[in-house]
C-alpha cells in the first residue's frame, strides 16, 4: 500500500519545529544580557537568601521575611542550583523552560479540543511562539509564565471534566493547577481558572446536565488546590512569625485585590494590553475575524469564558499591568488558531512567527543594549564591591529604595542595613567608617558624604558614599 504524498507533507507540517523558536529568546537572554533589575535581581536575590539560610519555606529579602510572593519560583531556582551548583545561568533559563512547558500544555489542550484537527494544534503553537508577550515575558525570570503553566494545567483538567462524566483525573488536575498556581503567584491564580468553572454550563453539556454535581466537584477541587497551597502557608506562617503570617494570609490577598498597592489604571486598559500581547497577530485582519467565527462550538465558548471572564475580573482590580494578562495569551492564541485553521497553512503562520522572533531579538540586540548599556543593568560589579566591604568588616547601609539588586550578583552573605534619611546622621556618627549605597538618589548635603565609587544604573548611578575627611 502506497502512502499519498499529501500524508507525508502533513507529517512534516506537524513536526514540532516551534519548540526551537520557543527556546530561542531564552538562548538570547542567556548570552546577551545580565539578570535585569528590579524584577529578576529581586527574585533571584530572595532565592539566594533562602539558599544561604537553608530555609526553603519562608522567603527572605535583605534579611526580612518576604511576603509579596510565594515560593514556587524560588524552589525552581533551588532545584537547578542543587543539581548544577549555584550559578547565574540557571536562573536565566528557568523562565524559558517554564514558557516551553506552558506552550506544550497549550498545544496539548488544543489537541484535546480538536483531536482530528492537526493544523489547529500546530497553528496554536506557532501563534504562541511568535507573540510579543510570549517572546518578551517568556525569556525573563518572572512569575507570570510560571503562573500561566499552572493555569493551563488546571484548565486542561477543567476541559477534561467538562468533556466526560466518568473520569476523576480532570478534577485532580484542577486541584493541582490551582494549588501550584497559588504557590506561583498567590490567590490571583483563582482569577484565571474560576471563571471557566463557574460558567461550566455555558460551554459543557456535562455541566448543563448535572449542574449540582458540577459545582460540588468544583468546590472540592478548589478546596484541594487550597489545601496544597495551605500546607506551605501554614508551615511558613508558623516559622515566619505573626507579622509574616498576617501578611501572607490576609494582607497580600485582600490588599492586592480590593485596593492594589500600585499600578492603578483605568478599567479599560486591558482592551489595549491584551491585543499588544498578541502582536503581530493583532495586526492581521484574519485574527479579528477568527475571534468571532463559529462561537457555538464548546471549545470556543470555553475559550471565551476563559479570556473574557478573566480579563473582566482583572479589570475590576485597581492594580493593572500588561503581564497580569499573560495567562490569557494561550486562550487568545487558541481562539485565533481556531478561526485560521480553515484558511491559513501552518507554514504561512510559522514564517510570520519566525520573522516576529528574529525581528524583536534583533531590535533588542541592536538598539536596547547599545542605547542603554549592558553595564546599566549588570549588578555584578557593585554587588562584588558591597560583598568585599562586608568581608572587610565595613558596615554597609542603604536606603528603603533598595530592592535586593546586589544580593545575588555580589553573593552577599549578610543583608545591607536599611536606613531612613532621618536615621543616617546618627548611624554615621556611630559608624564613622560606614558606607551608604544609593540608587539614583541624592542625599542631604548636611550628611557630608562623598562618593568613592560609582556604577551606571538605569540611566542613573549607584553611588558608594562615605563621610568626607574631617567631617564632624
Amino acid at each position: 500500500m502506497t502512502v499519498p504524498k499529501t500524508s507525508s507533507r502533513t507529517n512534516r507540517t506537524d513536526r514540532p519545529w516551534w519548540i526551537l523558536l520557543i527556546l530561542l529568546p531564552g538562548v538570547w537572554a542567556l548570552l546577551a544580557r545580565p539578570l535585569i533589575p528590579l524584577e529578576e535581581t529581586r527574585a533571584v536575590g530572595v532565592a539566594w537568601e533562602m539558599w544561604l539560610r537553608n530555609d526553603f519555606l519562608v522567603p527572605y529579602m535583605n534579611g526580612a521575611p518576604y511576603s509579596h510572593k510565594p515560593p514556587l519560583l524560588f524552589w525552581l531556582i533551588h532545584l537547578g542550583w542543587s543539581l548544577f551548583g549555584v550559578s547565574d545561568w540557571w536562573p536565566k533559563i528557568v523562565g524559558p523552560l517554564v514558557t516551553f512547558v506552558a506552550t506544550v500544555l497549550t498545544w496539548r489542550l488544543a489537541g484535546e479540543m480538536r483531536p482530528d484537527d492537526h493544523r489547529f494544534r500546530t497553528l496554536t503553537a506557532w501563534l504562541m511562539a511568535g507573540s510579543l508577550g510570549w517572546i518578551f515575558y517568556g525569556q525573563m525570570l518572572m512569575y507570570d509564565a510560571l503562573l500561566t503553566a499552572c493555569v493551563l494545567l488546571g484548565l486542561l483538567g477543567v476541559w477534561r471534566a467538562g468533556a466526560t462524566r466518568t473520569t476523576a483525573g480532570g478534577w485532580l488536575l484542577i486541584a493541582a493547577g490551582l494549588g501550584l498556581g497559588v504557590l506561583a503567584k498567590g490567590p490571583v491564580a483563582l482569577v484565571h481558572i474560576l471563571p471557566v468553572l463557574l460558567l461550566g454550563p455555558v460551554w459543557s453539556e456535562t455541566a448543563r446536565a448535572r449542574p449540582g454535581g458540577w459545582y460540588l466537584k468544583s468546590i472540592l477541587a478548589l478546596l484541594g488546590g487550597l489545601l496544597i497551597a495551605g500546607i506551605w502557608a501554614g508551615l511558613a506562617a508558623t516559622l515566619g512569625g505573626d507579622e509574616y503570617a498576617r501578611a501572607i494570609l490576609l494582607e497580600q490577598t485582600s490588599g492586592r485585590v480590593v485596593n492594589s498597592f500600585a499600578h492603578q489604571r483605568p478599567w479599560w486598559v486591558y482592551l489595549v494590553f491584551a491585543p499588544a500581547l498578541v502582536l503581530p497577530w493583532a495586526l492581521m485582519p484574519g485574527s479579528w475575524r477568527a475571534l468571532g467565527r463559529d462561537n457555538s462550538k464548546p471549545e470556543r465558548r470555553f475559550l471565551l469564558c476563559w479570556a473574557l471572564g478573566s480579563l473582566f475580573v482583572l479589570s475590576l482590580v485597581s492594580g493593572k499591568q500588561p503581564h497580569y494578562a499573560v495567562p490569557e495569551l494561550p486562550a487568545i492564541a487558541l481562539l485565533i488558531a481556531g478561526g485560521l485553521s480553515a484558511t491559513y497553512t501552518a507554514r504561512r503562520v510559522a514564517g510570520r512567527a519566525i520573522a516576529s522572533v528574529v525581528v524583536l531579538l534583533a531590535i533588542a540586540t541592536v538598539l536596547f543594549i547599545p542605547m542603554h548599556g549592558y553595564n546599566e543593568y549588570d549588578m555584578t560589579p557593585p554587588g562584588k564591591l558591597a560583598a568585599a566591604l562586608q568581608r572587610a568588616g565595613t558596615p554597609v547601609a542603604t536606603t528603603p529604595s533598595y530592592k535586593n539588586q546586589l544580593a545575588f550578583p555580589g553573593r552577599l552573605e549578610q543583608p545591607l542595613i536599611t536606613l531612613e534619611r532621618s536615621d543616617m546622621a546618627h548611624w554615621l556618627r556611630q559608624n564613622p567608617d560606614g558606607v551608604i549605597v544609593t540608587f539614583k538618589e541624592k542625599l542631604p548635603d548636611s550628611l557630608a558624604l562623598q562618593a568613592f565609587e560609582r556604577f551606571p544604573y538605569r540611566r542613573g548611578e549607584i553611588e558608594f558614599l562615605r563621610r568626607k575627611e574631617g567631617a564632624p
